[in-house]
């Protein structure tokens, strides 16, 4: 039976589409959260650890989301069969095959950095939306707590035109970007700062040159580094005893380690 948490209906957010933007899980999808564990679990244990993070945050988002916006899109890097071979067998497991589709990242260029982020977030807003579902919203797979209620604000926002909504992260970047269908990708992408401590406030000032207002909502945590492993735990075990999990694999692999892991990051 398929386990589908803080799910809202479609109809609360219309004609838009969800871009979710994932790498295939695996060592090398979250280099900086291995290299950060090294010292406390050792080479090996790092790199199992990471893969392992990423393929639970992962697949806690495309069940959770699964029923949320009018068309899904799971973007995905690197753009190789192997990759969509990986995500499909993914999706087929968690039972939600039907209600995303696959869909390669723009291929950059071997050994390019993340300064092409840009140009492939440009890219799927072109490629992405459906002419029913023409408003966007982008999220990445490193939120694993990243609640439906933000996707339904962010369609609301979308909805007025030249309106965007942003969802920062604790680290200077963000977690969630709601693009109207009138917004210019190639200014609204240009020029940004990403990887940086200012990313969000670079975003949020290439929108205003792209001609949207952007309506800045809650700050969010996601998962790069080992210390924000600890953030995330704590706010899953309040959301546990206050309510509901709503990550149920990332909360079970954190809960795998020993008692003393997350007091020593």
């Amino acid at each position: 039976k398929t386990l589908r948490l803080g799910l809202v209906d479609s109809a609360a957010a219309p004609m838009t589409t969800l871009v979710l933007l994932a790498k295939r899980p695996g060592p090398k999808s979250k280099t900086r959260l291995a290299v950060s564990l090294v010292p406390l679990l050792g080479p090996k244990a790092a790199q199992d650890f990471t893969t392992d993070f990423a393929l639970s945050s992962l697949s806690d988002l495309l069940q959770r989301f699964s029923m949320d916006c009018d068309r899904r899109v799971l973007l995905y890097a690197p753009p190789t069969d192997v990759s969509r071979e990986h995500l499909s067998s993914l999706l087929d497991a968690l039972g939600v095959a039907k209600a995303w589709t696959l869909l390669p990242v723009l291929e950059t260029p071997e050994g390019s950095s993340s300064s092409d982020l840009g140009a492939i977030l440009m890219d799927a807003a072109k490629r992405c939306p459906s002419a029913s579902a023409p408003n966007l919203i982008f999220i990445g797979m490193d939120s694993p707590t990243l609640p439906s209620k933000e996707l339904t604000k962010a369609a609301q926002v979308c909805s007025t035109s030249s309106h965007a909504y942003i969802c920062p992260a604790v680290d200077g970047g963000y977690v969630l970007l709601g693009l109207p269908a009138d917004a210019k990708a190639e200014v609204a992408f240009a020029d940004v700062s990403w990887s940086a401590s200012d990313t969000c406030e670079s975003q949020v000032d290439a929108l205003a040159r792209a001609g949207c207002k952007c309506e800045i909502g809650p700050t969010y945590a996601d998962v790069d580094e080992a210390e924000d492993l600890r953030t995330i735990g704590q706010q899953l075990l309040r959301e546990s005893v206050e309510s509901h999990n709503i990550a149920p694999r990332v909360s079970a692999l954190l809960n795998s380690l020993p008692e003393s892991f997350l007091r020593h990051i």
